[in-house]
């Protein structure tokens, strides 16, 4: 099976040529960073009724996952470079609804839809805010970078979110956010999309900051606008290709 290795901000991907998803433990081991090619996920392209074609995505633990930011953009700088689409302005299915994206330069932007805020609950004595945007993610603010390794998981696997959640940890520093995630399937990665902006929509919804905002995250920068919608905006880039046996 060929594949492609692309990175969005840090968060890598294996673009598999398959129209069939690989069974949970053979994207466990495809994902795995010592006993197989490594990846936070894996995508694939199929045919679609409603756009130019389908994003089927998978955490690295082999779950499915309904939308993913960065692995969006790696998705459509994969289908340029392939020359699978040639249009600059299109349209991806997911299994979070239609995204609308746009290739600007060496930037892909994408418009998420409306972001939905939800009431803040409690959680090892912070307020955590659920905020639903392609996925569920939940957000909190200032935790000390001692507390973090362990509040990532506990938040991300929190009863209160039995089908699990992307826990995002914010910092409002001057005009910029910096964000780290823990994400459900994949643990911490250097960058998750979704919740970037997530994170970006609620602090700005909050009167924290104003759109559009710089967000830093580990493996880089990445921009996000609301206008009701909110779109977000970053770079993808090409790794490597290959045979996995």
């Amino acid at each position: 099976m060929k594949f492609y290795k692309y990175e969005g901000t840090g968060n890598d991907f294996l673009i598999l040529q398959t129209k069939v998803a690989p069974s949970k433990e053979k994207i466990q081991r495809l994902c795995h960073r010592h006993f197989g090619i490594g990846a936070d996920g894996i995508l694939f392209a199929t045919e679609s009724e409603t756009a130019e074609i389908m994003m089927n995505y998978y955490n690295a633990d082999g779950t499915v996952a309904a939308m993913c930011g960065n692995g969006m953009r790696c998705f459509v700088q994969y289908l340029l470079d392939r020359k699978i689409v040639s249009k600059k302005e299109f349209t991806v299915e997911t299994l979070a609804g239609l995204i609308d994206v746009k290739v600007d330069g060496k930037m892909i932007e994408m418009n998420l839809g409306p972001a939905k805020i939800q009431p803040s609950v409690m959680i090892e004595n912070l307020e955590v805010t659920p905020v639903t945007l392609a996925t569920e993610h939940a957000i909190v603010y200032a935790v000390s970078k001692e507390k973090r390794a362990f509040l990532g998981p506990r938040i991300t696997n929190y009863s209160s979110f039995p089908g699990g959640v992307n826990t995002s940890i914010v910092d409002v520093i001057n005009d910029r956010l910096f964000v780290e995630t823990h994400e459900r399937g994949s643990g911490w990665t250097l960058s998750c999309g979704t919740g970037v902006a997530a994170s970006a929509a609620l602090t700005i919804a909050k009167g924290l900051i104003d759109s559009p905002v710089t967000v830093v995250v580990p493996g880089g920068e990445l921009q996000v606008r609301v206008e009701g919608d909110v779109y977000l905006k970053g770079p993808a880039n090409f790794i490597a290709k290959g045979d996995w046996s």
